[in-house]
């Protein structure tokens, strides 16, 4: 549906992306400053991170019923659904780490763009992206950071 819409309107994938944020967080036009772009973007993965849990528990549930696994292992252990409050608490105890991994999953940037973007190495990057997303990952299942 959306190579339709491009190839008729000549619309970017840009635009479209843009048109279907604009709709689906019912914002009269796009948003302008960096504070309210990445607002959405956090809006975003928390509700990619909700659909998760979502998958998650129907599956739970599924194997549950059926007393047979589906599609592999369940982790069972209750998670936190809010990625933002993870977020802002990973960025009080470090702030460049938290700016790599909002660079690299919401700014889909490679680990050389966040190396010169943030004036760091590489291997910096790599490390500060495996710190954030462990202790993210870690905050989500005990529920607080």
């Amino acid at each position: 549906m959306a190579a339709a819409r491009v190839a008729t309107t000549k619309l970017s994938a840009s635009s479209l992306a843009h048109e279907t944020i604009c709709r689906l967080l019912r914002l009269p036009r796009p948003p302008r400053n960096t504070d309210a772009l990445q607002g959405i973007a956090h809006q975003l993965m928390e509700w990619g991170f909700l659909d998760r849990l979502r998958q998650l528990t129907r599956r739970r549930e599924l194997e549950h019923a059926t007393g047979q696994k589906v599609n592999g292992t369940v982790d069972p252990s209750p998670r936190s659904i809010s990625i933002t409050e993870h977020l802002a608490q990973l960025n009080t105890l470090s702030e460049r780490k938290a700016h790599v991994v909002t660079m690299w999953a919401l700014g889909n940037m490679t680990m050389k763009q966040i190396a010169e973007a943030l004036r760091v190495s590489e291997k910096t990057v790599q490390r500060d992206l495996d710190f954030g997303l462990a202790w993210l990952a870690a905050a989500a299942r005990k529920g607080d950071a």
